[in-house]
């Protein structure tokens, strides 16, 4: 779930605003192969759950079907995924944080919260 979180966090809710204005109509038929994609990839993990009934993920099925050492491949690109989910959201979601609290430095350079 967390990959979907930044996908939604960062790509539908701060890149688009971004992207509909230079790529126009385009967005709308890239936002349609992307839900097709995910719906394929959602028959595919639906198809390789009811193979290989073990939790469910990534990991779980590399390590059923290829064992240990490729599995432990893949336990790390997904932390790598993750990680670089984690920063997308972020770098996305800095710049909406500051417009809604903007935090000022006083005199004695302490943070200060204020609206203006």
């Amino acid at each position: 779930m967390f990959g979907v979180g930044a996908t939604i966090g960062t790509g539908i809710f701060i890149v688009l605003t971004e992207a509909v204005p230079e790529a126009g109509p385009g967005v709308v038929v890239s936002l349609a192969l992307a839900g097709i994609t995910a719906a394929l990839t959602a028959v595919c993990y639906a198809e390789l759950a009811s193979t290989i009934p073990v939790s469910g993920s990534s990991y779980s099925y590399t390590y059923a079907t290829m064992g240990e050492n490729v599995a432990f491949g893949v336990a790390a690109c997904l932390l790598l995924e993750y990680g670089v989910s984690a920063a997308a959201v972020a770098v996305g979601a800095v710049p909406q944080r500051a417009t809604l609290r903007p935090v000022r430095l006083s005199h004695s350079g302490r943070h200060q919260r204020g609206a203006g």
